[in-house]
């Protein structure tokens, strides 16, 4: 059997060159979604786009959209509420009984609710509900999936921030901008929508738009999903996604991140925070997105590799703990 491997992906493209440059001995594993990062006496792990800098409790916390919700709420940092529902079987686990009680309560305090994944990453499997109708649906189908998932409020969103936070300092934002067209008074929106982007078809009802008028495609602001990047170097209009995205990375115990932030209306919100740093996509868009990607990689493998080996315990100390072990097991 022939193995495939993932070494067109842009992440394991970079990391092949930042370790060659830099002297690091790199084997990928696991279809390329696993590796180990080598250094003089000091190895590292990569798992997905998860890099060797993160405890792997603020890792798991990450993945963990109601729990970072959670953990933000308690230190007083503004966040898109995630409540966490767990499949019928396992509904006992959350100490509740009554999943849909709970469920139909959410739609009617917030009118519409967003029902994703707890755990999913790139957009999948979010989905949009304004009556219980469509949240039985939407519940379904992402129970089918997954054995988590949580439920927020449908927030109309201005823009969304992504800021790649390394070693507690802010390295890249950018705005996710969604795909739209400009209204002609003459030409109907699935026109519009099909000359510009011929490659996709858009879920939008279909008449035409006045002369000048802008309409937006698509609710969604993944760039796996058509938004595309566009950086932000405006100091007033990047001050409040960095601050509150420091501030939930320092809350997590998360070094290295890429933090979302919404703006609505006047109000900034920390939507998740990614563990796995993901620039897939916004490498791709240009020669100077993919430069930019590669040094921020660059910069926390060479952190990592740069900090000092774990101290080992006292001999006294290493005494005791062997005396301990040597009467715990002893019969």
């Amino acid at each position: 059997m022939s193995i495939v491997y993932n070494g067109d992906r842009t992440f394991v493209k970079i990391l092949k060159e930042i370790c060659a440059e830099e002297g690091i001995a790199l084997t990928m594993t696991s279809y390329d979604w696993m590796g180990k990062v080598q250094k003089g006496e000091k190895t590292g792990f990569i798992w997905g786009y998860q890099l060797p800098e993160n405890h792997a409790s603020s890792h798991l916390i990450c993945k963990d959209k109601s729990g970072v919700y959670d953990f933000l709420t308690a230190e007083g940092i503004p966040a898109v509420p995630h409540h966490l529902f767990l499949t019928p079987k396992e509904t006992g686990y959350l100490g509740v009984t009554d999943n849909w009680g709970r469920m139909a309560e959410l739609l009617a305090r917030y009118g519409e609710v967003v029902v994703k994944p707890n755990e999913g990453t790139g957009g999948d499997l979010v989905l949009r509900a304004k009556n219980q109708g469509e949240l039985e649906r939407a519940v379904f189908s992402v129970f089918q999936e997954y054995r988590t998932l949580a439920i927020s409020p449908f927030l109309e969103i201005e823009n969304e921030y992504r800021v790649i936070v390394s070693g507690g300092k802010e390295k890249l934002v950018f705005a996710k901008q969604r795909p739209f067209v400009t209204g002609d008074g003459e030409t109907s929106l699935s026109a519009l929508a099909s000359a510009k982007y011929p490659d996709r078809t858009f879920d939008v009802a279909d008449y035409v738009p006045q002369n000048g008028e802008r309409v937006i495609l698509s609710w969604h602001h993944n760039l796996g999903k058509g938004a595309y990047a566009r950086v932000v170097t405006d100091e007033e209009e990047r001050k409040v996604p960095v601050r509150l995205a420091l501030r939930a990375a320092k809350a997590v115990g998360i070094d290295f991140a890429s933090v979302d932030v919404v703006k609505v209306g006047e109000e900034y919100f920390v939507l998740e925070i990614n563990a796995g740093v993901m620039t897939e996509r916004f490498s791709l868009e240009s020669e100077e997105n993919y430069a930019t990607a590669k040094e921020i990689y660059r910069e926390a493998l060479l952190r990592y590799f740069s900090k000092g080996k774990e101290s080992a315990l006292p001999q006294q100390e290493n005494k005791e703990k062997k005396g301990f072990f040597s009467r715990l097991f002893k019969r």
